[in-house]
């Protein structure tokens, strides 16, 4: 009987110490579901906070795309313009010119991906995915405003040969000739 009673003693012994370490087992498993549950809950704020910010960065880049777009476009004839001019004044500057156009051109693609990007962000239609920004060439652009260029000199002399004819066939610049 003392054997049994040794061997009752150290089974309950055993089983108060296991539901000891059931009851500490337990308190970590909660503890461990309440950090889980805060993290979580971290998680969803911080994707919160940066839906957010997406949302308001995309509405800010749609609101200031049709302004944005219409500055970009004066900026990119003023560039040209005075390329052309460059071509026929200065060589030097029109290399200058050329690159100031071209990196204007730039400015307008990355404008037109992001309105791109924004318009998937809100979810909205008619910002489809850029093309490209136009792959200009410097000796083409040379090439193109030394003809405009002279085309547009010949044209005033042309015309001011076709006055001075008139004038002489109409009789009213007899002493002019042709």
């Amino acid at each position: 009987m003392k054997t049994q009673q040794v061997h009752e003693s150290a089974l309950r012994a055993a089983l108060a110490e296991a539901a000891l370490a059931e009851e500490a087992a337990n308190v970590a498993a909660s503890q461990l579901e309440a950090a889980r549950q805060r993290a979580d809950d971290a998680r969803r704020i911080a994707e919160q906070q940066r839906t957010d910010r997406q949302r308001a960065w995309a509405e800010a880049t749609l609101a200031g795309y049709p302004d944005h777009q219409q500055a970009i476009s004066v900026r990119i004839e003023d560039a040209k313009r005075t390329f052309d001019r460059a071509v026929i004044d200065d060589f030097l500057s029109a290399g200058r010119a050329f690159l100031a156009w071209y990196d204007t051109l730039s400015q307008q693609h990355v404008s037109d991906v992001e309105a791109h990007r924004a318009g998937q962000i809100l979810d909205r239609a008619g910002f489809r995915e850029p093309n490209a920004p136009p792959n200009l060439n410097f000796a083409d652009e040379c090439s193109r405003a030394l003809t405009h260029a002279g085309l547009t000199a010949f044209d005033d002399r042309t015309r001011a040969a076709i006055d001075r004819r008139t004038r002489v066939f109409d009789g009213f610049d007899e002493g002019t000739t042709p």
